[in-house]
């Protein structure tokens, strides 16, 4: 759920600490200290979907990390966790939804609903903390309503035009 909401990777999620979340309103967001590019360290505002998870996690944490490490049946506070796939994968298989689902494509699927909501490729860009647009446009996979939506805009702009 965080990474459909947020568009965090999942390493930066691993690192999550408690002094990295900023609940109180009238801006919730999280500080992401360092990523894959400089453009990776940002501030992300938190979503309403998201902030009660952040906020149990908060409450919940006896160590540093949201997110520890799980060790036997219970956890190391004092080191974050590092996997999640051979989780993921159970859960897939649990579920009866079939491979290639993949965690990552999430993440795709947060910048999607970003620019399907007409959010600018620019602050998608750096919510997602993407070094350059190439990236951010690789990301996003517009759907073929959204692409009918954009030329039905297109047509009523030009029907307008000939009457001005």
């Amino acid at each position: 759920m965080i990474m459909v909401e947020t568009g965090l990777r999942h390493g930066e999620i691993f690192q999550l600490r408690s002094e990295d979340i900023h609940i109180e309103p009238p801006s919730p967001h999280f500080h992401i200290r360092e990523g894959k590019s400089d453009r990776a360290v940002r501030d992300v505002p938190i979503t309403s979907r998201a902030l009660p998870v952040f906020s149990r996690r908060v409450l919940n944490a006896k160590g540093q990390y949201l997110f520890p490490r799980r060790v036997g049946n219970g956890y190391d506070w004092t080191r974050p966790m590092t996997e999640l796939e051979p989780a993921h994968l159970r859960a897939l298989e649990s579920s009866g939804i079939k491979p290639p689902f993949r965690l990552y494509d999430l993440r795709h699927t947060c910048g999607t609903r970003a620019i399907e909501a007409g959010i600018d490729v620019f602050r998608v860009a750096k919510l997602m903390g993407h070094a350059d647009l190439d990236t951010t446009q690789r990301y996003v996979h517009l759907s073929k309503g959204h692409l009918e939506d954009a030329q039905k805009k297109t047509e009523r702009f030009r029907a307008r035009q000939r009457f001005l």
